[in-house]
């Protein structure tokens, strides 16, 4: 079995320039960034959408990051697996001044956070 390594995720988006004004369906688009962080360890594997909804999959060196304009409506997602058999590891989302985070502790563990651009 492929040996995993520790990682913190931190999924970081940066408020966005906003393209549409500010009716009932929120920001017609924003600035995402994905910032994926690790203790313990310098790799992560990472799943995420990118610009259009694009899945992406890699296997990353820490600290990483990636940054793409989120259009509204737009599904947000990114996942780090912990590549080692211990430590923690942040996924932490964050578009248009919303701010989502979430932490796994342990070997081989997964933090995932998802939400959908570009809310009110």
């Amino acid at each position: 079995m492929l040996k995993r390594y520790t990682l913190s995720v931190a999924f970081l988006a940066l408020l966005g320039a906003c393209g549409g004004g500010d009716d009932d369906e929120g920001r017609a688009s924003a600035t995402v960034t994905y910032t994926v962080s690790g203790t313990g360890t310098t790799s992560a594997s990472v799943t995420y959408t990118s610009a259009n909804g694009a899945d992406q999959q890699s296997v990353v060196n820490l600290p990483w990051t990636h940054s793409f304009t989120g259009r509204r409506n737009e599904f947000l997602y990114v996942s780090a697996q912990n590549r080692n058999s211990s430590g923690s590891l942040q996924v932490t989302l964050s578009y248009a001044g919303a701010f989502k985070s979430a932490i796994a502790n342990g070997g081989f563990t997964i933090a995932t956070q998802s939400a959908t651009c570009c809310g009110e």
